[in-house]
């Protein structure tokens, strides 16, 4: 073995064994352990804290009451979802409440998982979406 050891453990337990037996933890690593465990506690409460994201319906929320001219930009919806609508030509809330949600299904690539991120987001601003109205002349 070296003069030098190349780290702070103790020789024995570098070369893995003590008079033919396996070595399991270099002496004082319990001590060590919990010593680094509270040096760790102690920088992690000094950090000062970092302020957490907005989620997105806090930021819907602050937009109540929202006016029926507000832009769906606003409301943040998937880039999916948001292009099936412009597809559309619904810009505004306005134009998104008077579609019923199974007119919103015909919508080419319109699925349910997009009419469900519509209802929530409508839903978070006191909005609904207008009742399905079949035409009468088909049957």
């Amino acid at each position: 073995m070296s003069d030098t050891p190349q780290s702070t453990l103790s020789e024995d337990y570098q070369r893995g064994h003590v008079d033919g037996e396996a070595v399991g933890e270099p002496k004082g690593y319990t001590k060590g352990f919990a010593d680094g465990i509270a040096a760790a506690r102690k920088y992690l409460n000094a950090m000062p804290t970092v302020p957490t994201l907005p989620t997105i319906r806090e930021r819907i929320v602050k937009l109540k009451p929202a006016p029926p001219e507000t832009l769906l930009e606003m409301l943040n919806f998937s880039s999916k979802t948001y292009n099936c609508l412009a597809r559309e030509g619904i810009r505004t809330i306005g134009d998104l409440v008077q579609w019923s949600d199974v007119e919103l299904l015909l919508i080419r690539l319109f699925g349910y998982k997009s009419l469900i991120e519509v209802e929530d987001r409508l839903g978070w601003l006191d909005y609904s979406l207008a009742p399905y109205q079949p035409d009468s002349n088909q049957s």
